[in-house]
């Protein structure tokens, strides 16, 4: 049995190994990097390790890539999943150095601060909120795959979705029911885009990556989703679309966190659905966003404001690529 003099002695360490691809062998999670057990970052940094390489195989898989375009891919992987391990990293030290205080004086202060906080209306709610936002981005880096002049590198976050009628779904669901292996996502404005401007936009958009001779399994415009950024209930959008192209298969989804009774979600999702913001994916892609390629770990790879930002952006996802 460990008595209390043992567990006093115990040392945590963080580590992290140098390289995690070599040829054709690749290391995630704790064969990867080891945390001290304040936080539960290890299993979600594996997590993550395993999501950001699973995008990059499957491009692999899909395209007849040279060697070095592969070795590039997992270079980015590696260099972009230390960053996010370096931030993890921090954040345990500071969670442990919080919990193993050896002071009982300051002990005694931490604990007394934390009471009083709680005790203010409003405060835990906010702090749990704040604990909950994931403002982590990553920055330009060799082999990054993300377009940084354009928000690439920057996280999605997750909210509420729903069609015109149904019930709301999270934003993952949502966003990831097709199989390419990026999204790309249309955000229509109300007071700028009629129906016609959309299925117009939509064509070029195709256009554009058809001749980038991007694999359609790859990046699809028919396979887009339409994210009205405000209320489109007068604006029949999908009639737009089928009129200007019938080769379209496009969803439309709108900001959904409305009462229990109008969604028929169970009400004890009431206090989860509270935790997401509904401005929070119109924020973080800007006011003026029209077209976003998003990755499948959900970090955006660029987030277009037009047509020709898109081509730029095109032309980037292609160099990375070739």
């Amino acid at each position: 049995m460990m008595n209390h003099r043992s567990l006093n002695a115990i040392r945590f360490a963080a580590l992290v190994a140098n390289k995690w691809v070599i040829r054709r062998t690749m290391i995630i999670g704790d064969a990867a990097h080891v945390f001290p057990p304040f936080g539960g970052e290890g299993i979600a940094a594996g997590l993550r390790d395993a999501i950001a390489l699973g995008w990059r195989l499957d491009l692999i898989g899909k395209l007849d890539l040279k060697t070095d375009v592969i070795e590039k891919l997992l270079n980015g992987w590696n260099l972009e999943r230390r960053q996010g391990i370096d931030e993890a990293t921090r954040t345990t030290m500071v969670n442990g150095r919080m919990v193993n205080m050896r002071s009982p004086v300051l002990a005694f202060l931490r604990n007394s601060v934390i009471k009083l906080l709680w005790a203010i209306p409003g405060v835990a709610e906010y702090l749990t909120q704040k604990a909950m936002c994931d403002e982590f981005y990553y920055k330009p880096c060799q082999d990054g795959f993300f377009l940084e002049s354009q928000r690439g590198g920057h996280k999605l976050s997750q909210t509420w979705l729903r069609q015109r009628s149904g019930p709301c779904r999270l934003s993952d669901d949502v966003l990831f029911m097709g199989k390419q292996s990026f999204i790309l996502l249309f955000i229509a404005d109300d007071e700028k885009d009629s129906d016609d401007d959309i299925g117009a936009q939509l064509k070029e958009a195709e256009l554009i990556l058809h001749d980038a001779n991007i694999n359609n399994t790859v990046i699809s415009s028919r396979q887009a989703v339409i994210l009205a950024r405000r209320c489109f209930e007068e604006i029949d959008l999908s009639a737009g679309v089928q009129k200007d192209s019938s080769a379209f298969s496009h969803s439309i989804y709108f900001s959904c966190i409305p009462s229990m009774e109008a969604t028929g979600m169970d009400p004890s999702a009431a206090p989860l659905m509270r935790r997401y913001n509904k401005r929070s994916m119109g924020s973080e892609l800007g006011r003026n966003a029209s077209f976003v390629i998003l990755r499948r770990d959900l970090y955006l790879f660029s987030v277009s404001r037009n047509i020709d930002e898109f081509q730029e952006a095109i032309g980037h996802f292609q160099s990375l690529l070739s």
